[in-house]
């Protein structure tokens, strides 16, 4: 998709055309969610990957500001609760969101 279609769907990819992320959204920092214990809370401060990652992540909920809270490991997999959902998903996916814990 291009740049200005994701723009139209108020996506994460970017935050100088006033798509609706917040231009304070710090670029880097945080870290990688797949590395967080069960139990543990943050705010998420960014997501990395590509264009059609972020995009997943976002439609799943998962958006810079909002927090989330890590429900369960098993077997290298997470269960996390976000916007009131929970939600599974592989390390992989997961290690595309940095965090900043509580």
């Amino acid at each position: 998709m291009e740049a200005s279609m994701l723009c139209t769907q108020r996506c994460v990819s970017c935050s100088s055309c006033g798509c609706g992320t917040p231009d304070s959204a710090p670029k880097s920092g945080g870290i990688p969610l797949s590395t967080a214990r069960v139990g543990s809370r943050g705010t998420i401060v960014r997501i990395s990957g590509k264009d059609e990652v972020r995009r997943h992540l976002f439609c799943l909920g998962f958006t810079v500001g909002e927090e989330v809270c890590v429900h369960s490991v098993v077997g290298g997999n997470m269960i996390l609760a976000v916007r009131g959902s929970k939600i599974a998903m592989d390390r992989t996916l997961v290690s595309k969101i940095m965090y900043d814990p509580e």
